[in-house]
């Protein structure tokens, strides 16, 4: 189910003028992928973003789905062309008003190319004159080098220009490309695409039977672009279509509480094939266990009852929260909690542990603790062990990612004190051998300012 129009419209008053904030910012503040909310802001120019009962209304069509519209009434016979009419709701003054729109604008992108063409002409013949002057100079004793200096230009363009090479080669300017498909070709291939016996055939069924008949058009890869550029590539086929899932948004956490991340993982019992299941959750600032459970199954009502215990009664001013995706993560009860707590969730690809590479170093420690047993034998052991071992992680593990100190040592603020104590033996270490550094600084014990999880790509 998509973005209701409400949402949409929210999202966009927050990037637009007045208020003009960043698509990042926004995107993590939400949970909206980046680039949905560009294709917001592009429909939004062309004030096509309605809601679903807009959504089927002539006038908020696009152009291209006008001219979609246009292309598929002119390839049926009058008898049909009633029936398509009503089938997307249009009178036929639409379809001939549209046509006639799509001449216009081609006509004026003509006009446009010939003056863009006027201009080049006229480009050229100020680069001929320059040249003749220059020319004129150098007879008259001017060095080629001076007289570029003077005119602002390398004295490689100046060789070039002579050699016959006026084109302009700077990057952004027009050029022509000679392998482009014409115009005219690509209507041709459209309609082709659209003709009774092509119209349930792909490109790659079409190419060899015009083959076959002695008429070529273009490559396969070149009619999926031309027919991609219309909108007339869909998926048309009984399978499934194949989710892209996105990359979840950034989190960034200056602070202890900030950001959560969880998941749940499979303890071992004595009966083969079955487990028990440890919820676990996670500051990734001070990489303390805030919250813990160890349940028979897996279900959203412990999901939701450990986060209770967590988050409800304390101040704690969470902003977001990362998990898998299973079911237990995104239950119905446990999203409603959250979403009353104002904490925006986020979810990790399908097989994707990277999403979550917190929780997965943690599980990773927890499991090849030195007193991980094999298997339990009953689920009171299995909570014993595990409350044993979030004791040792938070109050005696010395966690490599915040400094060799102990997650609640980072947590309430000792960790300053015993950097500050590091960094005092090393400077006096230094004092008293210098030669053992020579040039190097002492080692510095900093505390992390910020933590990332899932950055984006710069």
């Amino acid at each position: 189910m998509g973005y209701s129009y409400a949402v949409r419209q929210s999202v966009l008053k927050k990037v637009l003028p007045p208020e003009g904030r960043s698509i990042s910012e926004v995107s993590r503040e939400t949970g909206v992928n980046e680039q949905t909310i560009r294709n917001w802001i592009k429909r939004s120019k062309t004030g096509i973003l309605a809601d679903s009962n807009q959504d089927s209304c002539p006038r908020f069509l696009t152009p291209k789905e006008k001219y979609q519209l246009v292309v598929e009434a002119a390839g049926i016979d009058d008898e049909q062309l009633g029936g398509f009419l009503r089938e997307r709701g249009l009178h036929s003054e639409h379809i001939t008003i549209w046509d006639q729109e799509l001449r216009d604008m081609i006509d004026n992108k003509n006009d446009q190319q010939d003056k863009e063409n006027k201009a080049l002409k006229k480009k050229v013949k100020e680069l001929e004159k320059e040249l003749q002057r220059k020319e004129k100079a150098h007879e008259n004793g001017a060095s080629y080098s001076k007289a570029c200096e003077v005119v602002g230009i390398s004295l490689r363009t100046l060789q070039r220009w002579k050699s016959g090479c006026l084109n302009d080669r700077r990057k952004g300017s027009k050029k022509t490309v000679p392998r482009k498909v014409p115009q005219e070709i690509r209507e041709e291939i459209v309609a082709v695409c659209n003709e009774q016996r092509f119209r349930d055939q792909t490109p790659y069924e079409i190419v060899p039977q015009l083959l076959t008949e002695g008429r070529y058009l273009a490559s396969e890869s070149t009619i999926y672009r031309i027919l991609r550029e219309r909108d007339l590539l869909h998926h048309r086929s009984e399978l499934r279509v194949r989710h892209r899932h996105s990359k979840p948004p950034e989190r960034r956490a200056t602070g202890s509480d900030q950001v959560y991340t969880w998941d749940i993982t499979y303890m071992g019992r004595t009966i083969r094939g079955l487990y028990y299941y440890a919820y676990v959750v996670t500051d990734i600032f001070d990489k303390s266990i805030v919250g813990w459970a160890v349940h028979a199954e897996e279900s959203e009502t412990h999901s939701r009852a450990l986060f209770e215990r967590i988050l409800k009664g304390r101040r704690i001013s969470l902003k977001a929260l990362h998990a898998d995706n299973g079911h237990p993560m995104k239950g119905v009860s446990l999203k409603a909690l959250l979403v009353d707590l104002k904490v925006a969730v986020s979810h990790s690809r399908p097989r994707t542990s990277n999403d979550n590479p917190y929780i997965e170093s943690l599980f990773k420690t927890m499991k090849y603790h030195v007193t991980y047993p094999k298997a339990f034998e009953t689920l009171e052991d299995a909570r014993q062990w595990m409350g044993a071992f979030v004791n040792w992680y938070n109050t005696e593990h010395m966690h490599s990612s915040i400094g060799y100190v102990t997650p609640h040592q980072m947590r309430y603020g000792q960790a300053k004190a015993i950097f500050e104590q590091r960094n005092g033996t090393l400077q006096l270490a230094r004092e008293i051998h210098p030669e053992r550094w020579g040039s190097r600084p002492a080692r510095a014990w900093n505390i992390n300012r910020e933590v990332v999880l899932n950055p984006d790509k710069k």
